[in-house]
Formats: structure tokens, C-alpha cells, sequence
């Protein structure tokens, strides 16, 4: 007998290439309407970005969770 795995549901997201001036907060901002919601796009880039939310380089493409 064999068992089926259930397809994974991906999470809805779409991609941001960081540009000069960009922080995460003001990315928030601008994608959430919330500045306070930047560990969001952290948590979900933090092998990207790595241990500093404050080191995002121009041209990074980062993950936008948005659920």
C-alpha cells in the first residue's frame, strides 16, 4: 500500500530587490502599510540577510510573506 503525501500549500509571496536608501522598515511601510512589520521580511530572509536586519545590500532580492 502506498501513502500519498499531501501537496504542501505554499505561503503567498512575492519578491523586492532592495534598492539605495531601502530599509527594511521602509519596505514594510511601503508592502504592509506598517513599519513595525519589517521582522516579518526579516524572519523570512534571514539566511540572506544574515545575523544584522540593518546590513541589506542593493540589489538583494528578498521574500515578501504576504500572509
Amino acid at each position: 500500500m502506498e501513502i500519498a503525501e499531501k501537496p504542501q500549500k505554499s505561503k503567498p509571496v512575492q519578491s523586492y530587490t532592495v534598492k539605495s536608501g531601502d530599509t527594511l522598515s521602509a519596505i514594510a511601510k511601503q508592502v504592509y502599510g506598517d513599519e513595525n512589520a519589517h521582522k516579518r521580511i526579516y524572519n523570512a530572509n534571514k539566511d540572506l540577510i544574515g545575523p544584522d536586519p540593518n546590513k541589506i545590500k542593493v540589489g538583494q532580492v528578498l521574500i515578501i510573506p504576504l500572509t
